[in-house]
């Protein structure tokens, strides 16, 4: 393990959609289990829980993963953003500390240790890289080019702005587009802390993208309905999670 390499899971208690949803049991486990899991199989660094919960840090601390703070609550609400949340963290540990960060959300569980090591590898590859986040392709409705959108007048019209009635091409001749699906964001820590007008952002100036296989499941859970269809799926396919 780098010790210089550090993985962040945040993981608040308050959750309007499901109540507690980070320490719900997900097939047998509390969800935030899986995070913490695939992120201590990949030895790739520090694993630290960022939480305002006491029982979330017990949980956590007994799996094996370090939570060497707690959250403040004004960063554990439904407005508090991402970065604001990783640069607690990063203040809290020390910058000094670390080279590189992941961030892992608790709520995509379908995620695969080789996920963090292909972000890593991918990562290393380019000198001037300052994150990589992985994505799958766009296809279909997900596409922005058939996506629909509602006028200033209420009509619908296509998202991009063509015609109802021009051509919509085929699934096939879409352009490549991509969505975020939350498996691993990997970035240098000084994102967090730009100089001069530079917006705080993980994904810095030079993000790239790890492209995920179309076969891999990628629900990230939000609501009761994302919740029933992951247990389904993770039912069928866990023997694929490894």
């Amino acid at each position: 393990m780098n010790v210089r390499n550090a993985i962040i899971i945040p993981a608040r208690a308050g959750s309007k959609s499901i109540p507690n949803k980070n320490m719900k049991v997900f097939r047998g486990e509390p969800l935030i289990y899986w995070a913490i899991k695939v992120a201590k199989e990949s030895n790739w660094g520090r694993v630290i829980v960022s939480t305002e919960s006491v029982e979330i840090a017990e949980y956590a601390a007994h799996l094996g993963a370090e939570v060497p703070f707690m959250r403040p609550i004004e960063l554990s609400t439904d407005s508090a953003s991402t970065e604001s949340v990783l640069k607690h963290a990063v203040q809290e540990i020390g910058i000094e500390s670390v080279d590189k960060l992941a961030l892992l959300q608790p709520t995509a569980p379908f995620r695969k240790v080789s996920d963090i090591l292909e972000a890593d590898s991918l990562f290393n590859k380019y000198e001037d890289i300052t994150c990589v986040f992985s994505v799958k392709y766009a296809t279909a409705n997900q596409h922005p080019d058939w996506m629909i959108a509602i006028n200033s007048k209420g009509f619908a019209e296509r998202y991009t702005g063509k015609s109802l009635g021009d051509s919509w091409g085929t699934r096939q001749s879409l352009a490549p587009v991509y969505i975020r699906n939350d498996y691993v964001y990997m970035f240098k820590p000084e994102n967090l802390f730009p100089v001069n007008d530079n917006k705080s952002s993980m994904y810095g100036n030079n993000p790239r993208i790890l492209l995920s296989g179309p076969e891999r499941i990628d629900i990230d859970i939000n609501n009761p309905i994302d919740w029933d269809l992951a247990e389904a799926l993770f039912e069928k396919f866990s023997n694929e999670l490894s």
